[in-house]
């Protein structure tokens, strides 16, 4: 199977109430979205890593960073970092 394209998206969701922890307070939860098409076939992937690496060694910058710097030399990747509020407002 040949990976034509591959979308990534680091996107931070806002929450109702900050989850608190004795790490400090999160505001946002973020993850990182991943499209992949294959001619006609699309797929969907999600990594929701923390913001910092407090509970374990991963979170989403590293995680996104990653991501974009491996598969960039194997196909075009579009790069999208936003919030999830901000992508809501343009869609319309």
């Amino acid at each position: 199977m040949r990976i034509d394209r591959i979308d990534l998206y680091h996107v931070a969701m806002p929450l109702i109430y900050p989850w608190r922890t004795a790490y400090g307070d999160d505001h946002v939860i973020e993850s990182v979205l991943v499209r992949m098409q294959s001619g006609d076939a699309v797929g969907w992937g999600e990594t929701s890593p923390l913001a910092a690496p407090t509970y374990s060694p991963e979170w989403a910058a590293g995680v996104f960073h990653v991501a974009k710097t491996r598969v960039w030399a194997e196909v075009k990747v579009t790069v999208r970092s936003h919030t999830a509020r901000a992508a809501g407002q343009r869609r319309g």
